[in-house]
């Protein structure tokens, strides 16, 4: 365990500074070696004949199925930094080997006309989205972001045998990302944007409910390695400079971040950790109806609002904890918010609303009325020009959330 522990934070080191990388791709256990036999792929070949009917044929086309992306290291979250550390990478598959480097990518099956090189590592040559943010620039500080949470949903889509390795299966590339960005790295969130790192969203599927998805022994509920499903970041292209959007204008600031680390490795593992933020709170109810699956605009269709509305359960007079009684609202059009709960099996009646931006936050359940702790249980956005915004941005409160 001591050797696992201390090589798994080497693997920058190993893969960057290997001068070639073999892939198999073919088997997902070593019970199968790197050529156990090609499976050919199926083509087809069509004459070509010009417009004239009688015409003899000019020549032919051949059409080769296209192989699947998929592979045996696909869905495999060590891989994701392993590929790309690695300059230069043979991928052996069923359909024949790849080749990839940090300047493109070259398959044997896309097959080259007779006018093009046959050589496997010149051919077809495409550009790659790898990134080393060491290369980098100052004026490329944004686009790092938007690699970093770019990637984020592909990442926590993969599998591993250990759900505890969420956090070292990417220590490596995060101490690459660390050297370029700076700060601290806090349990999947970087401390130079964290406000925005706290408004990830869970992958929701429309046909199964998403129950039994929080792991709160693994992170702080805060971080997106606390749920087991997929996560991402919506319009990560924000983090350009100069972008001006309410949704990302933040009204919040954190005032304490502390992590307890359950390894030796800075970006490993962590115990827990906990977050002391000021920011505009409020209460509400939830409701949902199949009828409100509906998107906020056009660029958010393809998000997965399930129904669930958020209505204001506080009275209109001082006392902010007061509850007012009401009864199930017929009309979307009343609702100050839709929201997406991280787990189905954590959905208390009332929740309490932390607004992070002008436009978007978190849910929280209390824990600890006395010490004022809320735990993370989901994300929501408000719902257009929503009346009582002003109201609800004075009313900041001082949270802590484990």
């Amino acid at each position: 365990m001591d050797d696992w522990a201390e090589q798994s934070t080497r693997m920058a080191e190993i893969y960057g500074n290997s001068y070639a990388t073999i892939l198999a791709a073919i088997h997902p256990d070593s019970s199968v070696g790197v050529f156990p036999g090609r499976v050919p792929l199926e083509s087809i070949t069509v004459p070509f004949r010009p417009s004239v009917s009688d015409a003899k044929p000019w020549g032919s086309v051949q059409l080769v199925e296209r192989p699947s992306d998929w592979n045996a290291l696909s869905g495999r979250a060590w891989a994701f930094q392993e590929k790309e550390f690695a300059f230069r990478t043979f991928e052996f598959r069923s359909e024949g080997v790849s080749f990839r480097c940090r300047y493109g990518i070259s398959r044997e099956w896309e097959r080259p006309t007779p006018t093009e090189s046959h050589s496997l590592l010149f051919h077809s040559h495409k550009d790659t989205t790898s990134l080393v943010p060491s290369l980098g620039s100052p004026k490329d500080f944004p686009g790092v972001f938007i690699k970093w949470y770019g990637d984020l949903p592909a990442y926590t889509s993969l599998g591993l045998s250990y759900e505890e390795d969420r956090l070292p299966a990417i220590s490596g590339l995060v101490k690459e990302y660390q050297s370029f960005i700076g700060g601290r790295y806090l349990a999947g969130l970087w401390e130079k944007d964290f406000i925005y790192g706290l408004q990830w969203r869970v992958r929701r599927s429309e046909d199964r409910p998403l129950r039994g998805n929080r792991r709160y022994e693994r992170a702080p509920s805060w971080s997106w390695v606390s749920v087991q499903w997929q996560c991402y970041y919506c319009w990560p292209f924000l983090k350009r400079e100069n972008s001006v959007n309410e949704n990302a204008e933040e009204i919040s600031r954190f005032l304490e971040i502390t992590i307890e680390p359950a390894t030796k490795d800075p970006n490993g593992r962590v115990k827990g950790g906990k977050l002391v933020i000021e920011a505009p709170l409020r209460r509400a109810r939830w409701f949902k109806k199949h009828g409100w699956r509906i998107p906020m605009n056009k660029n958010d269709e393809h998000n997965e609002w399930d129904g669930t509305a958020l209505f204001a359960a506080e009275e209109d007079g001082d006392d902010h904890n007061a509850r007012a009684e009401s009864s199930k609202p017929d009309h979307y059009s009343s609702a100050i918010a839709i929201c997406l709960f991280d787990d189905d099996d954590e959905r208390p009646e009332l929740v309490e609303c932390l607004l992070l931006t002008k436009r978007q936050g978190v849910l929280l359940a209390l824990l600890d009325k006395t010490a004022n702790t809320y735990r993370r249980i989901g994300f929501f956005r408000i719902n257009g020009k929503e009346s009582g915004l002003q109201k609800w941005l004075g009313r900041t409160e001082t949270v802590t959330i484990v």
